[in-house]
C-alpha cells in the first residue's frame, strides 16, 4: 500500500507540474498573441496614415497648380492693366495734343472763312 501511495503521490506532483508546464505555455502564447496583435494593429496605423499622405499629397499637388494657374492669370491680369494705363495715358495725350491744336487753329479756321 505504501508503494500504491508513493506512486499516486508521485502521478498528482507529476500531473500538477504538467498542468503547470502547460499554464505557462499558454500564458506564453497569449502574450506571443497580444503582441502579434499589437504588431497587426500598428503595421494596419501605418498602412492607413500612407494611405492618407498619398491622398494629402494629391491634394498638396492639386492646390499646387492651381496656385500656380492663379499667379499667372494674376501676372497676365497686372500686365493686362499696365498696358491699360498706358493706352489711357496715350488717349489723353492725344486728346491734350488735339485740344492744343484745335484751340489755335479752330480760331483761324473760323477767321478764314
Amino acid at each position: 500500500m505504501d508503494d500504491t501511495l508513493a506512486m499516486r503521490d508521485l502521478l498528482v506532483r507529476l500531473d500538477q507540474k504538467v498542468g503547470d508546464g502547460f499554464a505557462q505555455i499558454h500564458a506564453k502564447l497569449d502574450a506571443m498573441e497580444r503582441r502579434a496583435d499589437g504588431h497587426d494593429k500598428r503595421l494596419t496605423e501605418l498602412e492607413q496614415e500612407a494611405i492618407q499622405r498619398k491622398a494629402a499629397l494629391a491634394d498638396y499637388d492639386a492646390v499646387k497648380k492651381r496656385l500656380a494657374t492663379i499667379e499667372t492669370e494674376r501676372a497676365a491680369e497686372k500686365g493686362f492693366l499696365a498696358g491699360g494705363r498706358w493706352v489711357v495715358g496715350l488717349v489723353s495725350g492725344a486728346i491734350a495734343s488735339i485740344a492744343t491744336l484745335a484751340v489755335k487753329f479752330v480760331p483761324l479756321m473760323f477767321a478764314a472763312t
